[in-house]
């Protein structure tokens, strides 16, 4: 039985056990890991659902708490013991309210699974002992497994790239012959009325100073690809302000010789991937995964979007600097030669190079055995 008041369904009765996904982020990518199976997804941000009974419960524990903690934590830990469910998942592996609620319900018979999806700083990364024994980290790279060990000792540790990379990038990619070359967004600008980007903490950056590995290394590399007879697409990030994004790398790049894809609802930038014969990336969690399927990806230097921009290969940056993956801003004189190695590699020589950014285990790992890993154990 549910209510609907507004935009929002209210659940009175407990759902049946099922599988509970937390936050709707990649909530369709789970879903497809275990098609018959029922799910629940607990919405923390409110949007589309909430569960009155333990709504309430967690209202009253955070008032009884002196406010400790958020009240999404308090719901989520009344929901877990309402509901008892055997396997919590998600894709929202920066949320502190999932991390805190799992310390809280130690019930053994649970696995949590937490699949990161985005590549971020390690400061981002959850508390000590945040998770159990019988709980499961699928992260993008090996590099970021060993931090996820230092803080989830208990926890098993998997280094497997992104759902996403696993679920869309399963086919190696071969583009070889395009004449077109990929560069991946990570533009952060709103409706280009705003001069200002913000960050995780509130703080006001010029955008001048976030998008510095643009504004300073696109136009050299588009005329370097030129001279390899490759047209530089940009590949856009935006859905809803596509034209404030074009206008930003037309301010760069000039209005002629390179091409603008938006992004859309029909097509994926996984879609994308496969029509280019060499791509380039700053710190895009995308740049990555299209590696992990052995697209020929290459990194642009992100030292002049420092502190607000990821080094290439983090948190493992320092190792990777001399990668040949990386096009350094200090050596533009050897992209073209740098490029061109790349392009004409072998496909082992290649893997060789991904390898030693992601790790192997990321680009070997496939969908199948993440689902096995999963359900060991965990059954219903």
């Amino acid at each position: 039985m549910s209510l609907v008041t507004g935009s929002v369904r209210v659940k009175i009765l407990r759902p049946e056990k099922s599988i509970v996904i937390y936050d709707k982020v990649s909530a369709n990518e789970i879903r497809a890991l275990f098609q018959e199976k029922k799910f629940v997804v607990f919405d923390p941000r409110f949007e589309s659902v909430v569960f009155l009974r333990p709504l309430i419960h967690g209202l009253l524990n955070w008032l009884r708490s002196s406010l400790s903690i958020s009240f999404t934590h308090h719901y989520f830990v009344c929901f877990l013991h309402w509901l008892k469910p055997s396997l919590v998942i998600t894709a929202a592996d920066n949320n502190r309210n999932f991390f805190s609620a799992r310390k809280y319900f130690q019930t053994a018979e649970s696995r949590f699974v937490v699949f990161q999806q985005g590549f971020r700083w390690v400061s981002e990364l959850p508390e000590s002992g945040s998770l159990k024994a019988k709980d499961i980290v699928f992260c993008a790279t090996y590099a970021y497994a060993i931090q996820w060990a230092a803080v989830c000792q208990m926890a098993s540790i998997i280094p497997s790239g992104t759902l996403g990379s696993k679920q869309y990038l399963n086919e190696r990619v071969d583009s070889l012959a395009s004449a077109k070359a990929g560069f991946v967004s990570s533009w952060s600008g709103d409706s280009g009325r705003s001069e200002w980007w913000t960050n995780s903490l509130g703080s006001r950056i010029p955008h001048s100073e976030v998008h510095g590995p643009e504004i300073h290394q696109l136009k050299k590399l588009m005329e370097t690809l030129r001279g390899q007879k490759l047209t530089l697409e940009i590949i856009g990030t935006s859905q809803f302000h596509a034209n404030s994004e074009y206008s930003f790398y037309e301010g760069i790049l000039g209005g002629t010789g390179w091409a603008f894809s938006p992004r859309s609802s029909d097509i994926s930038s996984y879609q994308k991937i496969k029509d280019y014969a060499v791509l380039f990336s700053t710190d895009s969690t995308l740049g990555y995964e299209a590696l992990s399927s052995l697209a020929r990806v290459m990194f642009l230097d992100t030292s002049s979007g420092a502190p607000h921009r990821l080094p290439f290969g983090y948190p493992n940056s320092s190792f990777l600097e001399a990668s040949s993956l990386h096009l350094r801003a200090n050596a533009m004189e050897t992209w073209d030669a740098q490029i061109r190695s790349v392009r004409d590699m072998s496909l082992d020589s290649f893997r060789v190079l991904a390898s030693e950014v992601l790790g192997e285990e990321c680009i070997s790992i496939e969908l199948s055995e993440v689902i096995d890993i999963v359900c060991a154990d965990a059954r219903e």
